[in-house]
C-alpha cells in the first residue's frame, strides 16, 4: 500500500467537504462563489490524480458546470418534509422531479457527475464521479435530516457531508479497482 498517496487522498477527501460548503455558502473563500467552485473543481481533479495536466481545466469545468443550475428547492424540501414548491423548482425538474425531492435529488446528484461521462475517453476512473455524486446528494441530505431535524434552510452540514460522501465513494472505487495500486 503507498501510505503517501492514502494520505493525500484522504485530505482531498476531508477538503472537498469544506469546498462543498464553501461553494454553496455566501461567505465565501476569495470573495467570489466563482473562485470557490474552481477550488472544488481543482480538488476533484487532484483526487482523480490530474492536479497539473490536460484533463485538469476539463474536470474544473465540469465540476463547474454541474454546480451552476439551481436545486435549493429539492434540498429544502427534503430537509424539512414539505412538499416542493413548482414555482420555486429548477430549470430541470420537470415531471416526477417537480414532485419528489428525493427523485430530484437523484437527478441532480447526477447532473453533478454526468459531465464526466464525456471525459471518461481520455481517463475511464472519472466515471466514478456520477455514481459518486448520483448517491452522495440525497445520502448527504438523508444523514442530515435523521441527524439533526434541521430547520428549513440550515443545510450545511449536507454541503459538507456531500463533500466528503462523494469524496470518499471516488477513492473507494479507485481502490476496488486498484487503479493506485493500493489492492
Amino acid at each position: 500500500m503507498d501510505w503517501s498517496l492514502f494520505v493525500q487522498q484522504l485530505l482531498l477527501v476531508v477538503l472537498l467537504g469544506g469546498a462543498d460548503r464553501l461553494r454553496g455558502d455566501h461567505y465565501h473563500l476569495l470573495v467570489s462563489g466563482y473562485i470557490d467552485r474552481l477550488i472544488y473543481g481543482w480538488l476533484m481533479a487532484a483526487l482523480f490524480g490530474h492536479p497539473w495536466d490536460g484533463l485538469t481545466m476539463p474536470i474544473v469545468a465540469t465540476m463547474y458546470l454541474g454546480m451552476i443550475p439551481g436545486w435549493g428547492e429539492a434540498i429544502g424540501c427534503a430537509l424539512t418534509g414539505r412538499q416542493p414548491d413548482p414555482e420555486r423548482a429548477a430549470w430541470w425538474q420537470r415531471g416526477p422531479l417537480l414532485h419528489n425531492a428525493w427523485l430530484a435529488l437523484f437527478a441532480r446528484g447526477g447532473l453533478w457527475g454526468g459531465g464526466f461521462v464525456p471525459l471518461a475517453l481520455f481517463d475511464p476512473r472519472l466515471l466514478l464521479a456520477l455514481p459518486a455524486y448520483t448517491v452522495a446528494m440525497p445520502l448527504a441530505v438523508w444523514i442530515t435530516v435523521r441527524a439533526e431535524r434541521p430547520a428549513p434552510g440550515n443545510w450545511e452540514h449536507q454541503e459538507y457531508l456531500r463533500g466528503w460522501i462523494a469524496g470518499a465513494l471516488i477513492v473507494g472505487g479507485l481502490w476496488l479497482e486498484g487503479w493506485y495500486g493500493l489492492v
